[in-house]
């Protein structure tokens, strides 16, 4: 394993000076997968238990997401209760929960888990206003050395501050999205490829990239993330 402490102000410097949602995601992530934190999300998670969670981006194993979202499996997550219960950043490991005392639905999201080899992992918390921003990371090792911990602790709070500061705002005057741009990032949010999205559809994937391209311009970011978390935060898609 690697000691993230030694490395770990060069990685602020990296976040701190990354443009793009993906470049901040990027860089942290590759840093947690040197300690055997290879997969995770990064959302936002408001603090009324009936809200809805709103990716910012995504690295779970392909099909872990998915199956989240399609068999509605945030009903049963008991990862997702801790945290709004939260106000630390904290270590987490599948075996803190009782599989035998669990629901039915509860079950399902361990199994969903358990089925891409998730065993464990840190979750970065930092509560602001109504909602906070979650770095989730995960991985096959539940186990995290402390001074691991303490690094992904500091410099997720500085990928934090910089996500709020390229995705908290839509700018003034932004041109609100047509339907087919709402749909389009919606199942984007929702982890579509652009080809499955025109299936669904019945469109080109060449349309759906372009109606994707006009949103992106609209609200003047560069990823596809930064649109859809600031379509989520206006209330022009659902996620």
């Amino acid at each position: 394993m690697a000691d993230l402490s030694r490395a770990m102000f060069d990685l602020v410097d990296r976040i701190a000076a990354a443009d793009t949602v993906s470049g901040v995601w990027s860089a942290y992530l590759a840093a947690a997968e040197k300690v055997g934190l290879g997969h995770g999300l990064a959302c936002f998670v408001p603090r009324n238990p009936g809200g809805e969670f709103q990716l910012i981006a995504n690295a779970m194993p392909k099909g872990c997401w998915e199956a989240y979202m399609d068999d509605r499996l945030y009903a049963g997550d008991l990862l997702g209760a801790r945290i709004r219960a939260s106000t630390y950043t904290f270590h987490w490991k599948m075996t803190d929960w009782d599989a035998d005392a669990m629901s039915p639905i509860q079950k399902k999201w361990r199994q969903n888990l358990v089925r891409f080899g998730i065993a464990g992992g840190l979750c970065v918390l930092d509560f602001h206003r109504d909602a906070e921003i979650v770095l989730g990371l995960c991985g096959r090792d539940g186990e995290i050395a402390k001074h691991d911990r303490m690094a992904l602790n500091f410099s997720g709070q500085e990928a934090i501050l910089r996500l709020r500061e390229l995705t908290e705002a839509v700018p003034a005057g932004a041109q609100p999205l047509s339907a087919r741009e709402r749909q389009c990032l919606e199942w984007a949010a929702a982890g579509k490829t652009d080809w499955e999205i025109a299936a669904i559809l019945s469109l080109s994937e060449k349309t759906v990239n372009v109606y994707i391209d006009r949103a992106k311009s609209k609200y003047g970011v560069k990823s596809r993330a930064q649109a859809i978390v600031l379509a989520a935060r206006a209330g022009a898609i659902s996620i």
